[in-house]
């Protein structure tokens, strides 16, 4: 029984290497070259592409102190026994192990929490970003117990940039403003 356990538990942690995870913004895939939105919100969701889910702590971290992320809740192919939002990272005893320089939000999963291949792991995640202040990257990162810190690099990023319009009115706003003085 213990050599099944074992053999078990090294199966889970392989698959977590094999895994592939999408952040989606507004419910659409992100793009190589990043997304933009309308406006200066997104609410963000988390996905698991090979059915697998993260064995411990995970953040998702904005890497931009004018941008604030919140909120989350479990999605559809989670199992709440085995998962939780745990809130913001800021406070949190795992603070001191992020990144420099991010904010972001805490959560933990467990190797089992999907109740599907695939799937929704995270839903409803609110990323707002002061006007102006774009781009931002969202990153996903896991945590290592062994090493007792945050993984070096994020498992899953996404790049977020305002709706080209926006960029356009922002500039012949500016260059209004510059006239007038």
């Amino acid at each position: 029984m213990k050599k099944v356990l074992v053999v078990a538990l090294v199966l889970a942690v392989a698959s977590l290497a094999n895994a592939t995870y999408t952040i989606q913004v507004n419910n659409t895939v992100v793009p190589a070259q990043g997304i933009a939105i309308v406006g200066n919100t997104a609410t963000l969701q988390i996905y698991s592409t090979a059915g697998d889910a993260f064995v411990g702590p995970f953040a998702l971290l904005v890497n931009n102190t004018n941008a604030t992320l919140t909120g989350g809740v479990l999605g559809a192919a989670s199992d709440t026994s085995f998962a939780t939002i745990d809130g913001p990272l800021a406070g949190s005893a795992y603070a001191p192990f992020a990144p420099a320089g991010m904010n972001g939000v805490l959560g933990v999963s467990n190797a089992i929490a999907l109740t599907s291949p695939g799937g929704k792991m995270f839903d409803s995640f609110n990323l707002t970003v002061l006007t102006g202040k774009f781009p931002v990257t969202v990153s996903l990162f896991s945590y290592d117990q062994d090493s007792g810190a945050f993984s070096a690099s994020p498992v899953a990023t996404a790049l977020v940039t305002p709706e080209p319009m926006t960029m356009t009115l922002l500039g012949l706003g500016g260059l209004l403003f510059a006239r007038k003085k």
